[in-house]
């Protein structure tokens, strides 16, 4: 769904895979919010995710903390660590 008028983010959208970036700015200039899942926002502008950061009445949650309990074996420093996973997660 790449057209302006219904446009959602779509990681199989023509071209996504050689370069996403097109995909993205037109997500950013046309739809910088959009419910993925009820209740689950994604956003494509800064300022929108600062705002959200810095107001007391949403409830954010840290990927790292949720990652750590979700699946603590891709983290580095552990012997069976996924070896793909772990390298992202490393900082």
């Amino acid at each position: 769904m790449d057209n302006e008028s219904n446009l959602k983010w779509d990681p199989f959208s023509k071209g996504y895979f050689i370069d996403p970036y097109p995909h993205l700015k037109k997500c950013r200039d046309n739809a910088p919010v959009q419910e993925i899942l009820p209740g689950s926002f994604l956003f494509f502008k800064y300022h929108d995710v600062n705002s959200i950061l810095k107001e007391k009445n949403f409830k954010v949650h840290s990927l790292s903390d949720y990652l750590g309990e979700k699946e603590p074996y891709i983290f580095r420093g552990m012997e069976d660590a996924c070896p793909y996973l772990r390298k992202g997660t490393e900082l």
